[in-house]
Protein backbone atom coordinates (compact mmCIF):
# COMPACT_ATOMS: atom_id res chain seq x y z
CA UNK A 1 0.00 0.00 0.00
CA UNK A 2 2.79 2.57 0.83
CA UNK A 3 3.92 2.36 -3.48
CA UNK A 4 0.57 4.56 -4.13
CA UNK A 5 1.96 6.72 -1.44
CA UNK A 6 4.22 9.91 -2.55
CA UNK A 7 6.66 10.01 -0.63
CA UNK A 8 8.35 13.73 0.31
CA UNK A 9 9.25 14.67 -3.29
CA UNK A 10 6.59 13.88 -4.88
CA UNK A 11 4.50 16.03 -2.25
CA UNK A 12 6.33 18.84 -2.46
CA UNK A 13 7.04 19.13 -5.72
CA UNK A 14 2.87 19.35 -5.66
CA UNK A 15 2.42 21.03 -2.72
CA UNK A 16 4.97 23.73 -4.59
CA UNK A 17 2.93 24.35 -7.49
CA UNK A 18 -0.05 24.80 -6.12
CA UNK A 19 1.48 27.88 -3.67
CA UNK A 20 2.86 29.04 -7.11
CA UNK A 21 -0.56 29.45 -8.64
CA UNK A 22 -1.73 31.08 -5.76
CA UNK A 23 1.30 33.21 -4.74
CA UNK A 24 1.97 34.59 -8.93
CA UNK A 25 -1.64 36.02 -9.49
CA UNK A 26 -1.49 37.56 -6.02
CA UNK A 27 2.19 39.44 -6.59
CA UNK A 28 1.05 40.67 -10.04
CA UNK A 29 -1.44 43.66 -10.45
CA UNK A 30 -4.86 43.92 -11.73
CA UNK A 31 -5.17 43.72 -15.35
CA UNK A 32 -7.75 45.96 -17.26
CA UNK A 33 -9.16 44.42 -20.11
CA UNK A 34 -10.14 48.09 -21.59
CA UNK A 35 -8.77 49.56 -24.59
CA UNK A 36 -6.10 50.42 -24.52
CA UNK A 37 -5.21 47.50 -21.87
CA UNK A 38 -3.41 49.72 -19.42
CA UNK A 39 -0.94 47.52 -17.20
CA UNK A 40 0.36 48.21 -14.11
CA UNK A 41 4.45 48.08 -13.86
CA UNK A 42 5.59 45.15 -11.94
CA UNK A 43 8.79 45.40 -9.95
CA UNK A 44 11.69 43.81 -10.77
CA UNK A 45 11.86 41.68 -7.64
CA UNK A 46 8.28 40.11 -8.40
CA UNK A 47 9.43 39.05 -11.79
CA UNK A 48 12.61 37.81 -10.03
CA UNK A 49 10.79 35.95 -7.02
CA UNK A 50 8.34 34.26 -10.15
CA UNK A 51 10.87 32.92 -11.86
CA UNK A 52 12.61 31.78 -9.49
CA UNK A 53 9.68 30.16 -8.03
CA UNK A 54 8.80 28.74 -11.33
CA UNK A 55 11.86 27.25 -11.68
CA UNK A 56 12.26 25.94 -8.47
CA UNK A 57 9.00 24.39 -9.27
CA UNK A 58 10.17 22.86 -12.40
CA UNK A 59 13.12 21.50 -10.85
CA UNK A 60 11.43 19.83 -8.17
CA UNK A 61 8.97 18.29 -10.66
CA UNK A 62 11.58 17.39 -12.59
CA UNK A 63 13.80 15.69 -9.66
CA UNK A 64 10.53 13.81 -8.27
CA UNK A 65 10.11 12.61 -12.00
CA UNK A 66 14.17 10.98 -11.79
CA UNK A 67 14.24 9.86 -7.79
CA UNK A 68 11.11 9.22 -6.57
CA UNK A 69 8.90 6.12 -7.00
CA UNK A 70 6.24 5.40 -8.85
CA UNK A 71 3.02 7.32 -6.65
CA UNK A 72 6.20 10.36 -7.19
CA UNK A 73 6.42 10.23 -10.69
CA UNK A 74 2.67 10.39 -11.05
CA UNK A 75 2.55 13.69 -8.62
CA UNK A 76 5.50 15.18 -10.22
CA UNK A 77 3.68 14.74 -13.97
CA UNK A 78 0.50 15.91 -12.75
CA UNK A 79 2.02 18.67 -10.93
CA UNK A 80 3.57 19.74 -14.12
CA UNK A 81 1.03 19.63 -16.03
CA UNK A 82 -0.47 22.02 -13.10
CA UNK A 83 2.17 23.99 -13.86
CA UNK A 84 2.17 24.06 -17.49
CA UNK A 85 -1.76 25.02 -17.53
CA UNK A 86 -1.37 27.44 -14.73
CA UNK A 87 1.71 29.32 -16.43
CA UNK A 88 -0.32 29.26 -20.15
CA UNK A 89 -3.08 30.74 -18.32
CA UNK A 90 -1.69 33.29 -16.56
CA UNK A 91 1.05 34.57 -18.55
CA UNK A 92 -0.91 34.22 -22.28
CA UNK A 93 -4.11 35.33 -22.07
CA UNK A 94 -4.51 39.12 -22.09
Amino acid sequence: MKAYIPTAKGFIAFVLVIFASIYVPVTFPARSHGRPPSFARVSEGTWIMTIALLTLCVAMCVYAAVKGNCADKFAAVVSFFILVWFTLGFFLVP
